[in-house]
């Protein structure tokens, strides 16, 4: 059987360490909201859905079970931080050694 939301939820909750209670109050809900999508009772609208996949730093299709792979978006996000910043150092660098052409400008 695939998993759906109800189980990606658990499975990610579980995997946080976090209760019921615990999720509902980082996502602004109550505890049973949790327990609802959990059990299958309630399903999230659109809002609730990013919410969840944001918090857990995943993507929708991962939530909705169209995809067995979870990815893990902040290491993607870090990754590109990373080569922003380096581009932001080479950039500073280059513009107080006087060499704008290495900066990225129009030449002198």
């Amino acid at each position: 059987m695939r998993a759906g939301f109800s189980e990606r939820l658990k499975e990610l909750r579980k995997e946080h360490k976090l209760t019921q209670k615990q999720l509902a109050a980082k996502l602004g809900v109550g505890q049973s909201t949790i327990a609802n999508y959990e059990q299958k009772i309630r399903f999230p609208d659109e809002h609730m859905l990013r919410k969840v996949a944001d918090y857990f730093s995943t993507s929708l299709d991962y939530l909705m079970g169209r995809t067995a792979v979870h990815t893990d978006l902040s290491a993607a996000f870090n990754a590109e931080n990373f080569y922003l910043d380096m581009l932001r150092e080479l950039y500073v660098t280059s513009l107080q050694g006087g060499n704008k052409r290495e900066a990225g400008g129009p030449p002198l």
